[in-house]
C-alpha cells in the first residue's frame, strides 16, 4: 500500500515540476519580451519585404527545412536555406512546398540551400512549371527533372 502511494505522489510531483518547466506567456519561459541578437524584439517581423503570400510561403517551408533568409526580386523571390540533407531531399522538399504556392506567388523562386557553409546548392523553380504540373501538362518527374537541371554546385 505504501509502495503504490509513493508511486502515485512521485507522478504527481513529476508533472507538477513539468508543468513548471514548461513557462508561460508571462515568465522568463516563452515570453514575448525576448530580443534576438540584433535587438529585435522576437514578435517582429522577420522578412518586413515581403508579401503576406511571401511571407506564407516562407513560414510553410520554414517547417520543412530551416530558412534562413529571403528576399524578393522583380521577377523571383530568393530563399536561403540551411540543411545537412541531401541535394535530392532539399530540392524535393522545397519544389513540394512551392508548387502549393505557385499560383498565389506569382514569381519563380531561386533557393540558395547552405550545408553549414561548407557547400552552397543553387537551384531555380520555374513558376511556369508548377503551373504544368499542376493542369496535368508535365509529371512530377519531369517537374522534378527540369528544377536539378538549374542546379549549380559551389564549394566555399
Amino acid at each position: 500500500m505504501q509502495r503504490r502511494t509513493l508511486l502515485t505522489m512521485t507522478a504527481l510531483g513529476t508533472m507538477g515540476l513539468a508543468g513548471c518547466l514548461g513557462g508561460d506567456s508571462g515568465g522568463e519561459f516563452g515570453g514575448s519580451n525576448e530580443t534576438d541578437s540584433d535587438g529585435n524584439s522576437s514578435g517582429d517581423d522577420p522578412y518586413p519585404d515581403l508579401s503576406e503570400t511571401e511571407r506564407a510561403f516562407v513560414t510553410r517551408l520554414d517547417r520543412d527545412i530551416d530558412v534562413v533568409g529571403a528576399t524578393p526580386g522583380a521577377d523571383e523571390l530568393t530563399v536561403t536555406v540551411q540543411t545537412t540533407g541531401t541535394a535530392d531531399d532539399d530540392i524535393q522538399m522545397v519544389a513540394e512546398v512551392y508548387l502549393n504556392f505557385a499560383t498565389a506567388l506569382s514569381s519563380d523562386l531561386r533557393a540558395q540551400v547552405e550545408d553549414r557553409g561548407l557547400s552552397q546548392l543553387m537551384f531555380v523553380i520555374r513558376q511556369e512549371w508548377a503551373t504544368q504540373l499542376n493542369t496535368g501538362e508535365i509529371d512530377s518527374d519531369e517537374y522534378l527533372t527540369r528544377i536539378v537541371n538549374t542546379r549549380n554546385m559551389n564549394s566555399q
